[in-house]
């Protein structure tokens, strides 16, 4: 996700959390048993902050669960992208499923 998507998000979207290196990824693999599995940390905006004198400043908050909760600003939104951007929905993403 772009910065400036951040300014479109409204309170109750989904997000998918994904950084490289970690667990946090969307993918899409298959099971001991030979099933298919998705691995997809979703989180829910919970408020948008924007500033009046610093038009370009945002905080979006986030909520996973009960316990885990967090602030994305224009710095962290590369670890974001909508539900609709997810690279699972590509129906050409080669993976065959």
């Amino acid at each position: 996700m772009k910065p400036r998507d951040l300014f479109t998000l409204e309170r109750g979207d989904i997000l998918h959390y994904e950084e490289p290196g970690t667990r946090f990824k969307c993918e899409r693999f298959t099971g001991p048993r030979g099933g298919i599995k998705e691995n997809v940390t979703r989180v829910k905006v919970t408020s948008v902050k924007t500033w009046k004198r610093d038009p370009g400043r945002i905080e979006v908050r986030w909520q996973h669960g009960l316990y885990t909760h967090g602030c994305i600003t224009p710095e962290h939104a590369q670890y974001f992208h909508k539900q609709e951007d997810c690279p699972l929905n590509d129906p050409n993403d080669g993976q065959g499923w």
